[in-house]
């Protein structure tokens, strides 16, 4: 009982701090004066700084109950450190909120091609793995960015593409000669998969995939790096064989030139705009009008089609979600 009311003097105080009046009317009765309420105010806060005190915590041992080690946690205070020091790494304007959204993406594009260069200089495995840890913590915009390059695009191909395929795409990857994005929630049915409406086509005079946005609502959605940087991306479409529809399978789909950074014929594609965060981020829509990619862009480890278009479905149509 003691618990459940001393916490409810402490919800009526941040009530007061906020409001400026104590929101229960029993508690108003009790109270005569708005200087008896800023003289409890005080009390409380006392309390609560004497408890701290008393408690006697160390940040060093919060820290080492977070990262799991003392080791980790001075592999991470190094880490930060070297943010810290680095011009590339560090916002110069001291706040991601002063920024502006092309300001921001400037500067998380130029950590990430500072980050690409110490994955490399870094020696120390643990302290390179603190370094990437650190700055994700530090900017949630580069966290993503790499997120979608690295566990969505690169991975989307290991886990869906046959070895040899993988083994074509991962040193781009790795290397950044490609910039991948992942393009599955459409306008018009969110992450609904049943629903989407892109479609690949597969044409076998030219052994090629034609990959169509046949309604607005078709149009990927929200999808991270889509707007301005993004190379290529792995897009879930509807496979469609002599006009009859086989299921969702990926394809990989150029979307810019990797010199120029300029859509490629038959790829439309922009930013959605501003957002309440992670302004880093480009998230954007595409829609594809019609573009051809061969066939061995479509990713097969669990399905299949021939040149001549005889498709070998896989065990479960779930594969293609995994």
């Amino acid at each position: 009982k003691k618990g459940r009311l001393l916490t409810m003097d402490r919800l009526e105080t941040l009530q007061r701090h906020l409001v400026g009046v104590d929101v229960s009317a029993e508690r108003c009765s009790a109270v005569s004066s708005s200087a008896q309420s800023s003289e409890e105010t005080r009390r409380t806060i006392a309390a609560e700084r004497q408890k701290s005190a008393e408690a006697n915590i160390l940040s060093n041992d919060l820290s080492i109950a977070l990262y799991g080690s003392q080791e980790k946690t001075n592999y991470r205070r190094e880490a930060f450190k070297l943010i810290e020091r680095d011009s590339e790494l560090v916002t110069s304007t001291g706040q991601f909120y002063d920024e502006t959204r092309t300001e921001s993406r400037k500067r998380v594009m130029k950590m990430i091609r500072r980050w690409h260069s110490l994955k490399y200089t870094i020696q120390d495995l643990k302290l390179r793995t603190a370094v990437y840890d650190a700055l994700c913590v530090y900017d949630r915009a580069f966290a993503m960015r790499i997120y979608v390059h690295d566990m969505l695009f690169r991975e989307t191909i290991w886990a869906q593409g046959t070895p040899d395929q993988f083994r074509k795409w991962q040193p781009l990857c790795d290397d950044m000669q490609v910039i991948g994005c992942f393009a599955m929630t459409e306008l018009g049915h969110s992450s609904q998969l049943r629903g989407l409406e892109t479609t690949a086509t597969y044409d076998r005079t030219t052994q090629e995939f034609v990959i169509n946005s046949p309604t607005l609502t078709a149009s990927k959605w929200w999808i991270g790096m889509a707007g301005q940087t993004a190379t290529h991306t792995v897009a879930i479409c509807q496979l469609v064989i002599d006009e009859k529809p086989l299921g969702l399978f990926w394809y990989i789909v150029p979307l810019r030139c990797t010199q120029t950074g300029r859509l490629l014929p038959g790829v439309s594609a922009g930013d959605i705009g501003p957002k309440a965060g992670r302004n880093g981020l480009d998230n954007g829509w595409i829609q594809f009008s019609h573009v051809r990619v061969p066939r061995e862009n479509m990713l097969m480890r669990w399905s299949q089609v021939s040149p001549s278009g005889d498709f070998n479905p896989p065990i479960s149509e779930a594969l293609s979600y995994a």
